[in-house]
């Protein structure tokens, strides 16, 4: 089960910034997920950070996002401490204002089918 906090703070400026936690349980045993319950290799976490920065390519692209793909490139996805939401068919990675991009257009959900890293 996920379970999703969404906030919003105006620190000043032009606009507010919005923040998202979420928190992944297992409902049998009630213990927390990480993202390094379901990505446990090296090999596998690599395949996800290709796939995420071929995606914000492609919606940078064709969204008029503005994913700072380079910083995203010098420091990846860190298994213990991504936002994420767990769905029967992928996970959705939650990016949100200035994360990894220079506009305030909101929280972004990208999927990433388990295929990418099963």
């Amino acid at each position: 089960m996920s379970i999703s906090f969404l906030d919003n703070a105006y620190t000043g400026g032009a606009h507010g910034l919005a923040y998202e936690e979420v928190y992944n349980y297992d409902l049998k045993s009630g213990r927390r997920f990480r993202l390094n319950d379901l990505i446990t290799t090296k090999a596998q976490l690599e395949k996800v950070n290709q796939y995420v920065k071929k995606q914000m390519e492609i919606m940078n692209k064709t969204q008029h996002f503005d994913f700072f793909i380079e910083d995203f490139i010098s420091k990846g996805l860190t298994q213990a401490r991504s936002n994420f939401i767990l769905m029967i068919t992928a996970l959705f990675l939650c990016f949100r204002n200035m994360s990894m991009r220079r506009s305030p257009n909101g929280i972004i959900h990208m999927k990433l089918p388990y295929s990418v890293f099963k």
